[in-house]
Protein backbone atom coordinates (compact mmCIF):
# COMPACT_ATOMS: atom_id res chain seq x y z
CA UNK A 1 0.00 0.00 0.00
CA UNK A 2 1.28 3.48 -0.80
CA UNK A 3 0.26 5.60 2.21
CA UNK A 4 0.89 9.25 2.44
CA UNK A 5 0.43 11.56 5.09
CA UNK A 6 0.35 15.01 4.81
CA UNK A 7 0.43 17.46 7.90
CA UNK A 8 -1.62 20.76 8.00
CA UNK A 9 -2.61 19.31 4.14
CA UNK A 10 -3.74 22.17 1.46
CA UNK A 11 -4.46 21.82 -2.25
CA UNK A 12 -0.80 21.92 -3.53
CA UNK A 13 -0.13 19.24 -1.35
CA UNK A 14 -2.69 17.23 -3.35
CA UNK A 15 -1.31 18.76 -6.95
CA UNK A 16 1.81 17.70 -6.32
CA UNK A 17 0.27 13.88 -5.82
CA UNK A 18 -0.99 13.67 -9.31
CA UNK A 19 0.67 10.91 -11.42
CA UNK A 20 1.92 9.00 -8.00
CA UNK A 21 0.08 5.97 -7.14
CA UNK A 22 -1.41 6.53 -3.83
CA UNK A 23 -3.71 4.35 -2.12
CA UNK A 24 -4.29 6.11 0.80
CA UNK A 25 -4.06 9.77 1.90
CA UNK A 26 -3.88 10.11 6.01
CA UNK A 27 -3.84 13.67 7.84
CA UNK A 28 -3.04 15.29 11.11
CA UNK A 29 -7.01 16.86 10.84
CA UNK A 30 -5.59 20.00 10.11
CA UNK A 31 -7.71 20.24 6.43
CA UNK A 32 -9.12 23.87 6.25
CA UNK A 33 -7.10 24.73 3.79
CA UNK A 34 -7.95 21.49 1.09
CA UNK A 35 -11.25 23.46 -1.03
CA UNK A 36 -12.90 21.62 -3.84
CA UNK A 37 -9.98 22.31 -6.20
CA UNK A 38 -7.79 20.32 -4.30
CA UNK A 39 -10.51 17.24 -4.56
CA UNK A 40 -11.04 17.82 -8.26
CA UNK A 41 -7.17 16.54 -8.02
CA UNK A 42 -7.43 13.95 -5.93
CA UNK A 43 -10.50 12.57 -8.23
CA UNK A 44 -6.91 12.24 -10.68
CA UNK A 45 -5.69 9.15 -8.43
CA UNK A 46 -6.80 6.02 -9.95
CA UNK A 47 -6.09 3.81 -7.47
CA UNK A 48 -6.59 5.52 -4.13
CA UNK A 49 -8.32 3.46 -1.51
CA UNK A 50 -8.63 5.48 1.74
CA UNK A 51 -9.12 9.30 2.20
CA UNK A 52 -9.05 11.25 5.37
CA UNK A 53 -10.69 14.99 4.66
CA UNK A 54 -11.72 15.51 8.34
CA UNK A 55 -11.72 19.25 9.09
CA UNK A 56 -11.67 20.19 5.56
CA UNK A 57 -14.05 22.61 6.16
CA UNK A 58 -13.63 24.93 2.93
CA UNK A 59 -15.08 21.61 0.61
CA UNK A 60 -18.32 22.02 -0.32
CA UNK A 61 -20.59 19.68 -2.64
CA UNK A 62 -19.20 20.22 -5.51
CA UNK A 63 -15.66 19.16 -4.37
CA UNK A 64 -17.48 15.46 -3.55
CA UNK A 65 -18.81 15.65 -7.12
CA UNK A 66 -15.33 15.37 -8.03
CA UNK A 67 -14.54 11.93 -5.87
CA UNK A 68 -17.42 10.35 -7.27
CA UNK A 69 -15.64 8.95 -10.18
CA UNK A 70 -13.21 7.14 -8.20
CA UNK A 71 -14.38 4.06 -8.56
CA UNK A 72 -11.61 1.99 -6.23
CA UNK A 73 -12.23 4.44 -3.15
CA UNK A 74 -13.60 2.62 -0.33
CA UNK A 75 -13.00 4.71 2.67
CA UNK A 76 -13.25 8.60 3.30
CA UNK A 77 -13.51 10.55 6.21
CA UNK A 78 -15.67 13.53 6.05
CA UNK A 79 -16.06 14.04 9.97
CA UNK A 80 -16.40 18.11 10.17
CA UNK A 81 -17.06 18.84 7.08
CA UNK A 82 -19.67 21.02 7.20
CA UNK A 83 -20.09 22.36 4.15
CA UNK A 84 -21.31 18.98 2.35
CA UNK A 85 -25.24 18.32 2.33
CA UNK A 86 -26.41 14.59 2.92
CA UNK A 87 -27.55 14.29 -0.69
CA UNK A 88 -24.00 14.88 -2.06
CA UNK A 89 -23.54 11.91 0.82
CA UNK A 90 -25.72 10.41 -1.06
CA UNK A 91 -24.79 10.66 -4.17
CA UNK A 92 -21.25 9.36 -3.53
CA UNK A 93 -22.53 6.29 -2.28
CA UNK A 94 -24.63 6.07 -5.07
CA UNK A 95 -21.55 6.52 -7.36
CA UNK A 96 -19.49 4.16 -5.48
CA UNK A 97 -20.58 1.14 -4.02
CA UNK A 98 -19.80 -0.21 -0.94
CA UNK A 99 -17.99 2.65 -0.01
CA UNK A 100 -17.21 3.86 3.76
CA UNK A 101 -18.20 7.68 4.97
CA UNK A 102 -17.95 8.81 8.01
CA UNK A 103 -19.83 11.98 8.36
Amino acid sequence: MNEIYLKKANDKDLFDLIGREVTSIKTDGNNSDITDDGLKYISQLDGLKELDLEWATQITDIGIGYLCKLSTLTYIDLSFCKNISGKAIEELKTAIDGITIEH
